[in-house]
């Protein structure tokens, strides 16, 4: 399940007191921090013991939204 999310919706996150998420894809999302820092997430069970964990994949924009997609199905398939 895609979420459509704009490359300006990104861009234009405004830092705030506390962290939030702008949800991009299924259990993958941006992370703002307080700080203005932009971080990539996604969501995942930890084999085999499947426990939950949080995937740090990289900054926003050094990452754009169109080449996230793609890195997150790379690192789902390992």
């Amino acid at each position: 399940m895609a979420v459509s999310v704009s490359d300006v919706k990104l861009k234009s996150a405004k830092p705030e007191a506390k962290p939030y998420r702008i949800p991009v894809g299924e259990n993958v999302y941006l992370d703002v921090l307080p700080n203005g820092r932009k971080v990539w997430r996604m969501r995942y069970l930890k084999p085999p013991e499947k426990k939950p964990a949080i995937y740090t994949f990289g900054d926003y924009p050094d990452i754009p939204l169109k080449a996230q997609a793609h890195s997150f199905e790379t690192i789902a398939r390992e």
